[in-house]
């Protein structure tokens, strides 16, 4: 299975930044999940920390406005990633996940995580440093996004 992992990894934007050697190993601390149209893949609140590569399908990240109303703050497509901040920082997650239309991930918790940096620490550093490019990648972009709205 964890062949098959690494061979839907490397097909997201973030895999392509690593040898297959060191997506080999990050495979062995994955899993597949899948989900149907609509059902969610985390809520808002939630405590689970893990990093999810989108590998088939959609997803909506929303965001609670009030109790009774959510608002979708972007849509993404296969080939990108989510779930970072709870990853990094392990506080719940900051908005939901839903999966729009049949969806299949790749699940990369922070245990899985933990026990990659045991084995491979220098790994580990990369992997660290390849999460604060792309967290620092969307924080250029929501900045650029809430300059020209005024």
């Amino acid at each position: 299975m964890a062949d098959n992992i690494s061979e839907l990894l490397r097909t997201t934007r973030w895999g392509e930044q690593f040898a297959p050697s060191d997506l080999d190993v990050i495979a062995k601390f994955m899993s597949v999940r899948t989900f149907d149209d609509g059902q969610s893949i985390f809520e808002q609140g939630d405590k689970e920390a893990f990093l999810a590569f989108i590998v088939e399908g959609s997803v909506d990240i929303a965001k609670e406005v009030t109790e009774s109303l959510e608002k979708i703050v972007v849509t993404l497509r296969a080939k990108t990633h989510f779930g970072e901040l709870s990853f990094v920082d392990a506080q719940p997650r900051s908005a939901s996940a839903i999966a729009r239309g049949d969806v299949t991930i790749l699940v990369f918790s922070r245990a899985g995580f933990d026990s990659l940096v045991k084995e491979d620490p220098d790994l580990g550093i990369k992997i660290q440093q390849t999460l604060l490019l792309s967290i620092s990648r969307r924080l250029r972009m929501t900045t650029r996004e809430l300059i020209y709205r005024d």
